[in-house]
């Protein structure tokens, strides 16, 4: 229950308040009337402090009722709140059915909507895998989603199980006939490693095996490895 419950009333309950600050009032009135002895109450005559009595009993009546309703109020209130997050409320996940196999989302021919279907993965992080698989030419690996801005790591790790990846549909990059602007938007090429591509093409100096591909571009370990699967086999 928050702080914000204490200080909220019903129409009852402000009746109360009320009611509570007439017989303050009310003490006050009595004792402007008889201020000249203590004791004055004692010197009123017997009617007039029979009603004074009355309408000292049907306000604290009325007082205590309207406490009663929202001490009733609130414990209503907190039963609810109670009974609203119990564990029986919320469905439970049966086990699997193991004639019914979970169908993998293949990530080089997943579109948009077929990939939100991920825990969480949104419209948003679905629209940059998308973008990242084209600029790539395909995912080689499952791990290379990692490499989406955005993804983290614990989210991959809830639905690896429900992705899978056909590297035969991976195109390799043609470093012989590719135009600057296609090799330099691939994310493990660049506009720097692109313009070396350029020059030794120009100098007619470009291998087309791979493994002297790398070489002759001065690709370190980690780069040939990325890049090997987007080389021409």
């Amino acid at each position: 229950m928050m702080w914000k419950d204490l200080l909220s009333f019903n129409r009852a309950e402000r009746r109360g308040i009320w009611l509570l600050m007439a017989i303050a009032v009310l003490l006050w009135t009595a004792n402007l009337i008889y201020p000249a002895k203590r004791n004055g109450y004692h010197e009123m005559s017997g009617p007039e402090r029979e009603r004074l009595l009355e309408a000292a009993r049907s306000l604290r009546m009325q007082a205590e009722a309207a406490r009663s309703v929202r001490h009733d109020s609130l414990q209503g209130r907190r039963q609810w709140e109670v009974k609203k997050w119990h564990p029986s409320n919320f469905p439970k996940r049966g086990p699997k059915s193991p004639d019914m196999p979970v169908r993998l989302v293949e990530l080089n021919a997943a579109d948009s909507a077929t990939l939100e279907k991920l825990p969480g993965i949104g419209p948003v992080l679905a629209s940059r895998i998308v973008r990242y698989r084209d600029r790539l030419g395909g995912f080689h690996t499952t791990a290379q989603l990692l490499e989406v801005y955005g993804l983290k790591p614990e989210w991959l790790q809830r639905f690896s199980e429900r992705i899978s990846v056909d590297p035969s549909t991976v195109k390799p990059l043609d470093f012989q006939q590719a135009e600057f602007r296609d090799l330099a938007r691939h994310p493990y090429v660049g506009y720097e490693l692109t313009r070396t591509i350029f020059r030794l093409r120009r100098q007619e100096r470009l291998p087309e095996d791979a493994t002297e591909l790398c070489r002759a571009l001065g690709l370190s370990d980690s780069l040939s490895m990325r890049l090997r699967p987007y080389l021409p086999h």
